[in-house]
């Protein structure tokens, strides 16, 4: 007589082969879906299950990457960016559970901070802030990439279970913040 297997072990097989449990395609938020201008103190949005929220004091401002620097080019981001002038931007990835977060930036200066998972901000310029180590053992690790006009452009990786990100800045831009259970995602554009 053959053996029967049980309905719910079929379901689970599925679960299984289909990518329930976790899956590599990466979550970005670029800022590409949102009008272009101010958002609210305190407001937000959310963008592929990633929750933004901005401070209540200070601009957070979506802009076109073209001319965001004074000139015709784009020297950084592309379609959206967000400006941050003292502002604190939160991105909450609960809904996502990543493992590898990749943030963009361009920073021209000014003071930033930084905080991953509720911890104590790190204080200076993201550009020379050295790696760190987060609560839950999320490790974090600097690449500048280039320069724009008066300033230096890179990503900020992440690695390990990151729940939450605060970033403040006077001078940032920032763009392409992909969480992923997988590898390490540095742009949307190079994961499709």
């Amino acid at each position: 007589m053959p053996a029967r297997i049980a309905p719910s072990c079929v379901i689970l097989s599925l679960l299984v082969l289909s990518g329930c449990h976790g899956t590599s395609r990466p979550r970005c938020v670029t800022f590409d879906t949102q009008p272009v201008g101010a958002i609210a103190p305190g407001g937000g949005f959310t963008e592929n299950s990633i929750q933004v929220t901005t401070g209540p004091s200070g601009v957070a401002a979506v802009r076109p990457a073209v001319g965001a620097f004074g000139g015709a080019g784009t020297p950084f981001g592309s379609g959206n960016i967000l400006r941050l002038n003292n502002v604190t931007v939160d991105f909450d990835f609960t809904a996502v559970s990543p493992n590898n977060v990749t943030v963009r930036f361009a920073d021209q200066g000014g003071r930033d901070t930084l905080s991953v998972n509720g911890a104590a901000p790190v204080s200076g310029s993201i550009p020379a802030m050295p790696p760190q180590t987060w609560p839950g053992g999320v490790q974090s690790k600097v690449a500048v990439t280039g320069t724009v006009p008066g300033g230096r452009q890179g990503a900020i990786t992440f690695t390990g279970p990151v729940k939450k990100i605060s970033i403040f800045g006077q001078e940032l831009w920032l763009d392409d913040i992909c969480a992923s259970r997988g590898k390490v995602v540095s742009h949307p554009r190079e994961s499709k």
